[in-house]
């Protein structure tokens, strides 16, 4: 094309100089993980026999002989467990009265070394 004009690069400047105020810019995330506010990190204590986190100002103790927590195998390198509202232990009704929420799934996952929690919490239901 030599010296003559750019026609697609003019068009492309053209468009986004009367976009400008539409372009939403991306940045890509350096940890997926940040994102969820309502992940906590868990600490695992072999010794004592407990699940630690801080959640609502407290810090939290479950113990690991506790319900679903009885069946883990605590030497494996990746954690995955989710917990429901059903649960016969009643863990999520307990964490639910001590955090004052409504509880309604748990779930602990990721490498040993860096357990996370979530909460999901039952949604309101407005009355009708």
């Amino acid at each position: 094309m030599g010296k003559g004009n750019d026609y697609i690069s003019q068009m492309v400047l053209e468009t986004l100089n009367e976009a400008s105020g539409n372009v939403i810019e991306f940045r890509k995330p350096s940890n997926q993980m940040e994102l969820n506010f309502n992940t906590h990190h868990v600490d695992y204590s072999k010794e004592r026999g407990c699940f630690e986190f801080a959640c609502g100002g407290q810090v939290l103790e479950i113990p690991s002989s506790w319900g679903p927590f009885k069946t883990l195998n605590y030497d494996q390198s990746n954690f995955d467990l989710r917990i429901s509202k059903e649960d016969p232990s009643m863990i999520l009704t307990v964490l639910s009265a001590l955090l004052e929420q409504d509880l309604d799934h748990m779930h602990i996952f990721g490498p040993k070394d860096d357990l996370r929690l979530t909460f999901e919490y039952q949604e309101s239901r407005a009355a009708a």
